[in-house]
């Protein structure tokens, strides 16, 4: 839960609660000003009231707002910084400790945070002075364990790198560190004595996180053993299924692949992506129907997405329905003018109808635009090969070749 809140806020939170004891004591101490007393009222004791106070209290208080001006208008340093809201808490806490210390030594104590007029002698009120230690000891306690608070949250949320902060390798790190310490702390062992649950949620969303760092780093077989951990602890988390899916694709073991999208859809039957996916898994196991009707399924989730269209047209022309694949061809015309599924759709109807010089012309012309286009080079190729340009098809071998290096 604290990972969710910024920083600077809970700094401004924590700065507001001490700044209170100071700025109700200056407050104090000028409406009880002997200038502005009414003689009709009876003599009041202006013992507390001292200019040593007054001006401690003014020097707390202009410190605190310093510092929540710093807060406020460098929050991008505050939060990126790793050690200066910890030695802030820990010196506040010192503080707190430090007083609490010297109450105990002059046998009174003064009540923090409800302000400094709230002095209580160990003599004539023992229970008032006791329970102000006790208050004002917790207090420290509290201040000095916020840092602990704020170390491990940082590396939760560098582990989740919101906004793309840190670099993949530093993700890693900062997830394993988090993981090696998650159910270390005590109220980790608090949770497990008192068998409260959300431990292993926490734990499989660091897994998931370092999971997904990885794969974007193609490390895909240590990105899916992070996979396998999230799973195991949280078996109903269809993101991290469908991210294992997407790894296993990777490595073409497309029978995992295909489960694991089949069961993030089960879970979550509204990602579009994970059915394109998976119908191309289909289309490659020649199941065409199937392959179909998960293309058609993504892109009545996403309209105005081309690459479920761009397939199922090419599916189209490969069964022979030509009408059927130019109505995906003019629906991605109309969504997207010149793109490489269209374009790639066109030559291979071409192809089909006996005409490869229009395919090779279509195909020519998408590699002008996308020239990296290696499926496109491919069937380029091959129509070369088969029309006797052996020269042509070597130079496009040549680039496949050189691109897959």
């Amino acid at each position: 839960m604290l990972d969710d809140i910024p920083a600077h806020w809970i700094l401004l939170v924590a700065l507001a609660a001490f700044a209170i004891a100071p700025a109700r004591y200056i407050f104090d101490y000028i409406r009880h000003s002997p200038r502005h007393r009414d003689i009709t009222q009876p003599d009041e004791d202006l013992a507390w009231r001292n200019r040593t106070d007054f001006a401690i209290s003014a020097a707390i208080l202009s410190l605190l707002l310093a510092i929540a001006v710093f807060a406020v208008t460098r929050t991008e340093e505050l939060e990126r910084s790793d050690g200066f809201p910890s030695l802030l808490f820990l010196a506040i806490g010192g503080f707190c400790l430090f007083e609490t210390v010297r109450h105990l030594h002059r046998r009174h104590a003064v009540l923090m945070i409800k302000g400094l007029d709230k002095q209580f002698d160990r003599e004539t009120q023992p229970r008032r002075y006791w329970a102000t230690i006790v208050w004002n000891l917790s207090l420290s306690g509290v201040m000095l364990a916020i840092p602990l608070v704020i170390h491990s949250g940082r590396e939760a949320a560098d582990c989740e790198n919101r906004g793309e902060r840190l670099d993949r390798e530093a993700q890693v790190a900062a997830c394993s560190s988090a993981i090696a310490t998650a159910g270390n702390g005590w109220l980790d062992r608090v949770r497990s004595t008192l068998g409260l649950t959300g431990q292993d949620t926490r734990v499989a969303r660091l897994y998931l996180n370092r999971g997904y760092a990885r794969h974007r780093m193609q490390d895909y077989r240590p990105a899916i053993a992070d996979y396998d951990a999230a799973i195991a602890r949280v078996p109903d988390d269809s993101y991290a299924l469908y991210n294992r899916g997407l790894a296993y694709d990777a490595l073409e073991q497309h029978e995992h692949a295909l489960r694991d999208y089949s069961a993030s859809l089960a879970l979550r039957p509204d990602n579009g992506d994970a059915y394109f996916f998976r119908g191309m898994l289909y289309w490659r196991a020649s199941r065409p129907d199937d392959a179909i009707a998960d293309l058609t399924r993504a892109h009545e989730l996403d309209p105005e997405s081309i690459p479920p269209l761009a397939q199922r047209g090419v599916i189209y022309v490969w069964q022979g329905n030509p009408h059927a694949a130019h109505r995906d061809f003019a629906r991605i015309e109309a969504l997207s003018p010149g793109s490489n599924g269209l374009l790639r759709g066109e030559a291979m109807l071409a192809f089909r109808n006996d005409d490869p010089l229009a395919a090779i012309a279509m195909l020519t012309q998408l590699l002008h635009i996308y020239p990296d286009d290696r499926t496109a080079l491919r069937m380029r190729a091959d129509l070369y090969w088969d029309t006797g340009k052996e020269d042509r098809a070597r130079d496009d071998d040549d680039r496949i070749w050189a691109l897959a290096r």
